[in-house]
């Protein structure tokens, strides 16, 4: 057993020796077919590992190694120590459920993008870079995925981060993607702050608590950061049994665990840095989409028991989650470029799975980012499709795909009904807000019920809404005759670039019908499946959850989303845009209102103008003020030395030689005297 579960490290490990054997091929395509080959294997152990836990009743495993020890100390051997306790940092895997599922999650999708750039990307000038970051992107997200513990998923959270960074910036020559590149790192190192101070604060309180436990289960006792031992002292700290540690010290470290996660999750104004990679390659967009999901929905996972123990917080997550799906449904509705329809439909769906959060459902919040991951993916690919072949990224210079670009078409279709609740990623959120039971026991209150219940059901219309949008003004009518587009020569795009996108919606498929509820517990053979229901494999706590089946959760889910589409055809199909809707008309203000930069955007395009308008100031006063004052003593040494040159003669040094002589038995004269060897009798 431990042997395939110890496959783990290869599944983590083997994206980075793909990143290190690219610098040793001869032709970037050489080294790019090496990555995706040695992420592909990974991808194969990852289902191998994945199969084995699904038919295997066992305890969380974790297998670690020390990576940097730090023993108390003292300057003497005796006293008190230096450190108050020992600073030990492990490296390792951990594999259960939630890992395994999002290990595979990633693998998966990371190959497809891959395989998608190799035909998309080649001939671009950065190809053999681009295939290396995506293998560090890759590595950095497994990392933090399999970690068991708080300071090894800060180090994958970095690493991914400076990843997607480094793909945002891939055009780092065209000032505008620099630029934009330059916003997308600023604001995800302030996300990796708030994880950074939480990551020191969790040392600092509960640190030394940990240290002084005595190992039970095979745990580590003095690894500060692990999962494990923190879920524990988050408890008992609430109890008031850990020193200098209440329910005040909790809420702030579960404040900064949110921030970060929100951050990272485009939640509300912070899709800042998302939007500023949209310059990115569509194969790197893609896979920084899935950096921005699952690294931020992991951490809120790890550190749920902590949320737990601050209800009030949990009460907070769930309505700005709610309230954030809204925003990002609405944006979405209102784009015309179709990348920033995928931009907010993603900070949509990341809002839904913190509202799913707040209110208790914590296998349906990873629930929808399984499923949501495989859509982002999906969209973006075929956004990046239908770009290429209508060599525009504005939504309405699309038109008549159903007949020119068929299978593209299909592609944006299957992700319009999965994303609109199809693969039943509504319904798990919308059964958890009318539920609202928290995990081990109490209630979520009834107003934040009710309240993320609306926004629920909102966000479903809204999100049908946009998406339906997209399908129909790109597969009806006609394309947007302009100069430089031939409509009679679109075609469809590389066979390969659309099996990619099947590939992913094919994947999403498979995890919808994961999700099923009611899929109960079978044998195969001599195994036994604990149950393809999602929640039945990854739920929270030790007891396997057993949701019943909410008819009118589904119900509720399935007419909205009817009522969407349905909208979406009226408003934006072939027929109806010959005659437009009144309705659509009437709002027409307010799409072009929304359409355009966000608040955010606007203040973070001024922001730099005010920093160039500070740095001509300072360089003002630097020229007009500080840079005379050196100058002006340079001169003056200068002519000096000059008025030195010309009275330098033999006298002169024999002068400054006999005055240097002088000064030495002067110096030397007081020093005895101060001494006391020269005895002075006072009479």
């Amino acid at each position: 057993m431990a042997i395939i579960l110890n496959l783990t490290w290869a599944v983590v490990l083997l994206p980075l020796v793909g990143v290190a054997v690219s610098f040793l091929a001869e032709s970037p395509r050489r080294a790019a077919q090496a990555g995706v080959a040695l992420t592909s294997l990974a991808l194969a152990l990852s289902l191998v590992v994945l199969v084995f836990r699904l038919t295997h009743v066992i305890p969380v495993y974790e297998n670690t190694q020390t990576f940097w020890d730090l023993q108390t100390t003292s300057p003497t051997g005796i006293g008190p120590p230096t450190v108050p306790a020992d600073f030990g940092v492990f490296w390792g895997i951990r594999v259960d459920p939630l890992s395994v599922t999002f290990m595979f999650a990633v693998l998966f999708l990371s190959v497809i993008t891959q395989v998608h750039a190799l035909v998309s990307m080649r001939g671009d000038d950065g190809f053999r870079r681009f295939f290396w970051v995506m293998g560090l992107l890759t590595f950095g997200v497994l990392a933090l995925v399999s970690s068991p513990n708080l300071f090894q998923f800060w180090l994958g959270w970095e690493v991914a981060g400076v990843a997607a960074w480094m793909l945002a910036a891939h055009h780092w020559q065209r000032p505008a993607s620099a630029a934009a590149a330059t916003r997308t790192f600023v604001v995800l190192r302030s996300a990796d702050l708030a994880l950074l101070l939480g990551l020191v604060m969790s040392f600092a309180k509960f640190g030394t608590s940990i240290g002084q436990r005595t190992p039970t289960n095979g745990q580590l006792s003095n690894d500060p950061f692990s999962f494990s031992q923190l879920a524990l002292q988050w408890h008992i700290g609430r109890l008031g049994a850990v020193a200098g540690v209440g329910a005040r010290t909790l809420v702030v470290l579960a404040v900064l665990f949110v921030v970060a996660a929100s951050i990272r999750a485009t939640i509300g104004p912070m899709h800042l840095w998302l939007s500023g990679a949209l310059d990115a390659p569509v194969p790197g967009l893609a896979l920084i989409a899935v950096s921005a999901l699952i690294p931020a929905g992991l951490l809120l996972a790890r550190v749920y028991p902590l949320l737990l123990e601050a209800p009030h917080l949990l009460t907070a997550v769930a309505v700005v989650g709610a309230i954030a799906a809204v925003a990002g449904a609405v944006l979405a509705l209102a784009q015309r470029d179709v990348f920033r329809i995928g931009l907010f439909a993603v900070s949509s769906q990341a809002g839904l799975m913190l509202a799913a959060f707040g209110v208790g459902g914590y296998s349906a919040a990873l629930f929808l980012l399984f499923t949501g991951s495989f859509l982002a993916v999906a969209y973006f690919l075929t956004a990046g499709n239908l770009s290429r072949g209508f060599r525009s990224h504005e939504l309405r210079d699309c038109g008549g795909g159903r007949q020119r670009m068929p299978r593209t078409t299909l592609a944006l279709g299957g992700w319009a009904l999965g994303i609109s609740g199809l693969t039943l990623n509504t319904y798990s959120v919308l059964s958890s807000a009318l539920r609202g039971a928290l995990p081990g026991g109490g209630h979520a209150s009834s107003v934040v019920r009710v309240i993320v219940a609306a926004a629920v059901l909102v966000t479903i219309v809204l999100t049908a809404v946009y998406a339906f949008r997209v399908y129909f003004v790109a597969a009806t009518g006609e394309a947007t005759r302009r100069r430089g587009f031939d409509v009679s020569r679109l075609r469809e795009v590389d066979a390969r670039l659309r099996r990619t996108v099947l590939v992913a919606l094919a994947g999403g498929a498979a995890a919808t019908l994961a999700g099923l509820p009611g899929i109960g517990p079978f044998t195969v053979g001599s195994g036994a499946v604990t149950g393809l229901s999602f929640t039945r494999f990854v739920f929270y706590g030790r007891v396997r959850e057993d949701l019943p089946f909410d008819t009118v959760a589904l119900a509720l889910a399935a007419v909205l989303a009817v009522v969407g589409a349905a909208a979406a055809w009226w408003l934006f199909s072939a027929d109806r845009r010959r005659r437009p809707a009144p309705a659509r008309d009437h709002l027409a203000w307010a799409s072009t209102a929304l359409a355009g930069p966000t608040p955010a955007e606007r203040v973070a395009a001024l922001l730099p103008r005010g920093f160039v308008a500070a740095g001509r100031a300072l360089d003002t006063l630097d020229v007009q003020l500080l840079e005379p004052i050196p100058t002006a003593m340079g001169e003056s040494v200068g002519t000096l030395s000059e008025a030195l040159s010309r009275l330098r003669s033999a006298r002169v040094g024999l002068s400054m030689a006999a005055a240097l002589v002088v000064v030495a038995i002067l110096l030397a004269a007081s020093v005895l005297a101060v001494t006391g060897h020269f005895p002075v009798t006072i009479q």
